[in-house]
């Protein structure tokens, strides 16, 4: 089967991102980097890796995908083998951006499964949006709109704003102090200790500045609590207009 060049690049372009999502998630779980702008460096970073895989290695992959797709063998398993090839001077380049000096024995990073992972799951979502793009494409519109109303519906909540007791140092030792928090249903802003007492700014400057307390696992909870409303009410209307 044989794709268009327009297929091929927003296959490419739109690849690595379900990969750097979840590494991103992954980091700030593992690190405990909840403050808003410790996730805002997390995703600028990987936001950077993400430009430097469209200079270096989309151009050589839409090359040999053009030439694959030629003579009607671009498939899952040359798509795999492509993947390990282009990503080799990739995780090279990364190295030697941490480490300062290129590996001499680069060739055992393949000794690794996460680094097979890391060059393969690109691999496999490259293929998945190749070959059916337009039902992804319109699939994946629902989902990025679903998200943004979950997001806009999380951030309307910090308007429900009440008391709720914290941990937080009192005379040299931790105990519960009762602050004013928003959020629904869990309330994943609270009076921060330098801000002015009594209240919570919820513009959303201040909430990047970190003058109140961002809870992270409650933001993420009351996210998907908005979602599933959301999904919810979608569902039984498509119920409804179906009967």
């Amino acid at each position: 089967m044989k794709y268009t060049k327009e297929k091929i690049v927003k296959a490419l372009l739109l690849a690595p991102l379900p990969l750097l999502f979840f590494t991103a998630l992954l980091f700030i779980i593992m690190n405990r980097e909840y403050s808003l702008y410790s996730i805002f460096v997390v995703f600028v970073g990987h936001g950077l890796i993400y430009l430097a895989y469209c200079i270096l290695t989309v151009p050589f992959s839409f090359m040999f995908s053009i030439l694959l797709n030629r003579y009607s063998v671009l498939s899952f398993i040359t798509i795999c083998i492509s993947s390990l090839i282009i990503a080799t001077p990739f995780f090279v380049l990364l190295g030697w951006s941490h480490t300062g000096e290129v590996s001499k024995e680069w060739w055992k990073m393949y000794t690794d499964t996460w680094t097979i992972l890391m060059a393969l799951i690109p691999g496999l979502s490259y293929w998945l949006f190749l070959t059916d793009f337009k039902v992804k494409e319109l699939f994946m519109k629902k989902i990025i709109y679903f998200n943004c109303l979950a997001f806009i519906f999380t951030y309307i909540s910090l308007f429900y704003q009440k008391y709720i007791l914290i941990d937080r140092i009192v005379v040299d030792r931790l105990g519960k102090v009762e602050v004013i928090g928003g959020g629904f249903p869990l309330q994943f802003l609270v009076d921060g200790e330098i801000s002015p007492g009594g209240s919570i700014a919820i513009d959303p400057l201040n909430i990047i500045i970190g003058l109140d307390q961002f809870i992270f696992l409650y933001f993420i909870l009351d996210y998907l609590f908005w979602l599933g409303c959301l999904l919810a009410c979608y569902l039984s209307f498509r119920q409804i207009k179906i009967k």
